[in-house]
């Protein structure tokens, strides 16, 4: 009688341990699920930001090619200090010389949020008086 006892205790406890065992990653994920949704949640939000962002770009009509010219110049002058050359094919090339980098990311900035205008090529240097060198835009083309 007492073996019979030991031997069902035994069985007991190692169907206790194997549940445990297989019930640990479920019982782990449950302990996780707070931090998990809110990671979500704030995933789901930076994608309708970004989604937003898209479509309003989309809807964003671009500018002549003589009005992004136009902007350029005004920008470069503003910026830059400096006029661009204009080259053929529709691009525009900014040489620039002791900018410092928020005159840089602003004017950046700037020429491609109001021109739509993208950066073909960027030869820059940075020098202790800020950056010199230059850039390159080719500018959107209505179809």
């Amino acid at each position: 009688m007492n073996r019979t006892r030991i031997l069902y205790a035994s069985l007991a406890l190692i169907a206790s341990l194997a549940l445990l065992w297989g019930l640990w990653p479920a019982w782990t994920l449950w302990l996780d699920r707070h931090d998990r949704w809110a990671e979500l949640v704030q995933q789901q939000q930076r994608m309708q930001t970004a989604l937003q962002e898209a479509q309003t770009l989309q809807k964003k009509s671009l500018p002549s090619l003589a009005e992004s010219q136009s902007l350029i110049q005004t920008i470069s002058r503003q910026r830059f200090g400096v006029p661009p050359i204009n080259l053929p094919g529709g691009s525009v090339q900014i040489p620039i010389n002791a900018v410092s980098p928020q005159q840089l990311a602003q004017g950046w900035d700037d020429i491609r949020t109001q021109t739509s205008a993208r950066v073909v090529r960027a030869e820059l240097d940075q020098t202790p008086q800020g950056w010199s060198g230059t850039l390159i835009f080719k500018l959107p083309q209505k179809p």
